[in-house]
């Protein structure tokens, strides 16, 4: 279930959500608004191909973190940046939370998060965004913009909380952490063809 504003503080207190910091005009009637933080990574139009088992061709492709100059981030034509929030956020003891949009992002021609907008119970973090550019012209956005909002659903029990290799607490997280990792993943073995390269 989806939960109110209200229902969002009390949990805050509870300590089942977790906003790092929370800012109380961010919350709206059933969401938190997210800001946008200074790193992000900008992909390398130069490289055409890219395969998901391999680390190096990750690498090659988004290349190094880079910091914002003068405060914003430019998002070129029809490219995605990855970047991140500024708060640390998310759920346990059965809580999570997805991300989406906000509308002002949306009709400005920029989506947020491509299609993993859910996080798993247990993940609290900053978040990655996936920022799509879907005009023809280069858009800048602040650091500090409110970029997304983040909705929180009850959804019981589980078996286990997310331990993973995206969520990093406050103090550990690196700007690398907003780069794919499939070669961490549990079946990583199983599909890769990278073997004897």
């Amino acid at each position: 279930m989806l939960l109110s504003d209200k229902r969002i503080v009390e949990e805050l207190h509870n300590g089942n959500i977790i906003i790092e910091p929370f800012d109380q005009r961010q919350l709206g009637t059933n969401s938190y608004d997210c800001r946008l933080g200074k790193w992000y990574f900008q992909g390398d139009m130069n490289v055409d191909i890219i395969h998901l088992d391999n680390p190096h061709d990750i690498r090659r492709y988004w290349g190094q973190p880079r910091e914002a100059a003068d405060g914003k981030i430019a998002i070129r034509p029809g490219t995605t940046i990855l970047a991140h929030t500024i708060e640390v956020i998310g759920g346990h003891n059965g809580y999570l939370a997805k991300m989406y949009s906000r509308s002002t992002v949306a009709r400005s021609g920029l989506s947020v998060c491509r299609c993993a907008g859910v996080g798993d119970v247990g993940y609290i973090s900053r978040w990655t965004m996936e920022i799509s550019n879907h005009t023809q012209t280069t858009i800048w956005v602040p650091v500090g913009f409110r970029i997304c909002q983040l909705t929180f659903e009850y959804v019981g029990e589980t078996l286990k909380e997310y331990h993973g290799k995206y969520g990093k607490a406050n103090s550990e997280w690196t700007p690398e952490d907003m780069l794919p990792k499939p070669y961490f993943d549990w079946d990583y073995d199983v599909y890769r063809t990278d073997r004897g390269k």
